[in-house]
């Protein structure tokens, strides 16, 4: 309430402060002080009383859910200066029976995974989350989940960012000018016929420079702010985010995988490509045709034999760079 009375006036006295919200200045100046601890910059005026001049660039619970249009998505929300994996964070909170919908974010991560258990670099100024969805469904169906991210994710890219063209890369990456700009990790916890929970983690690279990443990094990964030439918010970028990932996650439970797999296919970089999809077993190479109802990705080899691929490494080899971001 008091970061909200200061944001609607230039100067809010203390005793104003303390008549609206109904406690003490001592607790007023409790409270700001603590505001200023998260990084909102307050100036206090003798014989005047407080102005808020500067609000931090941090995914603040408070910033993200006061422009929230979502039902259930980031209606609880924690916030975490740093955290080994946002992954781990979400899976602990719940077992612990978290609500669905429950949102975990982070500023830095020390042990960010993607796919394979591999590394996933956390770069300053990029959004680190995973929501716990809790959908009843098959625990088959699982792999529809990021799918159903990855379309998300362009949606709200495309709200903050609209000049650009980003493409789904199968099964789990965004990319933009053939580099990625985000990754997708979704893990569940099931029994043999329903889903108990499941964790979706998205990391999506958004306030940094080529200067800021590793040179064998420049070659595959980009973010906003090098794309559009510009910084973006990511409070606005996260709020749309969250609310495209509701709507289509509650189209998905009433309407099935079918419209969802058609959005995806709308913007899609690997379908119509002769692709590489290495796994922990083979590699193989052919063109890629399709999704099926699975979400698995369906491979003419240069037999004329076609298979489903369900997990793995793909490299799309239409071009001498060969680009690889799996």
């Amino acid at each position: 309430m008091i970061l909200d009375l200061l944001k609607s006036r230039e100067v809010v006295s203390g005793q104003e402060l303390a008549e609206a919200v109904r406690i003490s200045r001592t607790a007023v100046w409790k409270q700001v002080r603590g505001l200023r601890s998260e990084g909102y910059r307050i100036d206090s005026t003798p014989g005047l009383g407080y102005a808020l001049k500067e609000i931090p660039d941090l995914l603040l619970p408070a910033e993200i859910q006061a422009g929230l249009k979502t039902r259930i998505l980031g209606r609880e929300i924690i916030h975490l200066t740093e955290v080994l994996s946002t992954q781990a964070k979400a899976k602990e909170l719940a077992e612990k029976d978290a609500p669905e919908g429950t949102l975990v974010l982070t500023e830095k991560q020390t042990q960010g995974r993607g796919r394979r258990q591999r590394e996933w670099v956390s770069l300053p100024g990029s959004i680190q989350m995973s929501v716990i969805l809790r959908p009843r469904t098959p625990p088959e169906q699982g792999t529809h989940f990021p799918l159903l991210a990855g379309v998300a994710l362009v949606q709200a890219v495309l709200k903050v960012c609209p000049d650009l063209d980003p493409l789904l890369k199968w099964p789990n990456d965004l990319i933009v000018n053939r580099k990625k700009l985000a990754g997708i990790l979704a893990e569940i916890s099931s029994e043999p016929e329903r889903i108990n929970y499941l964790t979706l983690g998205l990391g999506l690279n958004c306030n940094f420079t080529t200067q800021d990443l590793d040179p064998p990094l420049q070659e595959i990964a980009t973010s906003l702010q090098i794309e559009s030439g510009r910084k973006i918010s990511r409070t606005t970028l996260l709020q749309a985010l969250l609310l495209e990932l509701e709507f289509l996650y509650f189209d998905y439970l009433g309407h099935g995988f079918e419209p969802l797999r058609l959005k995806w296919k709308a913007r899609n970089n690997t379908l119509n490509s002769r692709v590489q999809v290495t796994s922990s077993h083979k590699t193989l190479e052919g063109l890629a045709l399709d999704i099926d109802e699975s979400g698995g990705l369906i491979v003419q080899l240069d037999d004329g034999q076609r298979v489903t691929v369900t997990a793995g490494d793909v490299s799309i080899r239409n071009d001498t760079a060969q680009l690889q971001t799996s």
